[in-house]
């Protein structure tokens, strides 16, 4: 398994354990783990690698190779300097994004910004969480995020233990006061 050590952050120190598990599952192309299923995730400009590395298409004229299983991106980027609003219509794969109602864009864009790649994507296996009052940096573990790292930590588990349960939320994620879930279906 993947040493935990070099993960740093709020979110590695306080759940080690389920960090762990989530390394377990794969997270690192080099298959390391015995899952044989691999996950990418990433934070903010971690977002969009995941989604050019799921096979969005870009204004960057960058490409990703599809390594992985499934994909996790906390704040994506919407439409800008890097994405259009076509561009994640090719991700085929799982994809989970999630994002806060106070996770606004450098730009000046609201957080709802955040929410168009979920949008505009394909059919499939897609989930969109929001957390009420989450901003930005609560993702990376700063501020007040005790609430954002516990409801992030939910959803990802669920996502990925729904991936194999077709695409199923639990009923329990949709009675978190202050998380809204969205799947693909739901559009």
């Amino acid at each position: 398994m993947v040493s935990t050590k070099k993960w740093s952050g709020h979110y590695g120190r306080r759940s080690e354990p389920v960090i762990s598990r989530w390394v377990c599952w794969g997270l690192t192309a080099e298959k390391k783990c015995d899952s044989g299923f691999s996950v990418l995730l990433g934070h903010s400009m971690g977002a969009a690698t995941v989604m050019l590395e799921a096979g969005a298409k870009n204004l960057m004229d960058l490409s990703g190779e599809d390594r992985f299983d499934a994909y996790i991106a906390l704040s994506p980027q919407g439409e800008g300097a890097i994405f259009n609003a076509k561009s994640w219509s090719p991700i085929q794969k799982p994809l989970l994004s999630i994002t806060g109602t106070r996770d606004d864009e450098l730009s000046g864009n609201s957080w709802k910004h955040r929410t168009q790649p979920f949008k505009n994507m394909s059919a499939g296996c897609k989930w969109l969480a929001v957390i009420d009052d989450a901003t930005h940096l609560n993702f990376a573990g700063l501020g007040f995020s005790y609430r954002t790292e516990k409801y992030t930590i939910e959803v990802i588990d669920a996502f990925l233990a729904g991936i194999n349960k077709g695409c199923r939320a639990p009923t329990s994620l949709k009675s978190l006061q202050g998380l809204y879930l969205f799947l693909e279906s739901d559009l």
